[in-house]
């Protein structure tokens, strides 16, 4: 079993050929919001965003047979499982030429800039999050689902996020993550 540690909100295992997450309460909040989003709904049905479905009662006992699952299902106080539909083949930034990084920017700053009508947001900006499927040379993004307020923090690390995608500041990246931060500004003086 593989586990990532990145997320404050759970963590993500591969077990048995699927990827799981166990989220802890707080993260159980944020993610819920996300999955109920029409953002959400729109990337899923286009493949721009992998599928997430919480597990049922029958399922979620069978995973917890497993060790590794149930201690860090415990660790979190028993939030949730849910599943990830799988990408068969991962793909990692370093490997992508410069025109795969400025795709998976490109849609990476789309879903913000979709989320920040319904008052979601991102919490991390990183084209880690971003899986290009092999058959069809399409992103799909793998996002950490967030959150639930115009919270312009989460972007404030916009520079860290563009030089993660290039290092070009008059690129369309860079432009779109100023406008990215514009709509927080203005999202936040409205509420």
């Amino acid at each position: 079993m593989q586990i990532s540690l990145r997320d404050p909100g759970g963590q993500t295992c591969l077990v048995d050929n699927r990827v799981l997450r166990v989220v802890n309460k707080e993260g159980l909040r944020d993610l819920a919001a996300f999955l109920r989003s029409s953002s959400s709904a729109r990337f899923v049905e286009s493949d721009q965003l992998v599928n997430t479905s919480f597990l049922g009662t029958t399922a979620m006992a069978a995973v917890l047979q497993h060790e590794e699952v149930h201690s860090i299902y415990e660790e979190f106080e028993g939030a949730s499982i849910v599943e990830h539909e799988r990408v068969p083949f991962p793909s990692f930034p370093y490997e992508c030429p410069p025109e795969m990084l400025h795709a998976a920017a490109m849609l990476t700053l789309d879903l913000a800039e979709n989320l920040i009508d319904e008052g979601l947001g991102l919490k991390d900006a990183s084209p880690y999050n971003v899986l290009f499927r092999p058959a069809v040379n399409q992103q799909t993004l793998w996002p950490q689902f967030g959150a639930t307020t115009h919270d312009s923090s989460r972007w404030r690390r916009a520079g860290r996020s563009v030089s993660s995608f290039e290092t070009d500041t008059k690129t369309p990246v860079a432009i779109s993550v100023a406008r990215v931060n514009s709509g927080l500004a203005n999202a936040a003086t409205h509420s």
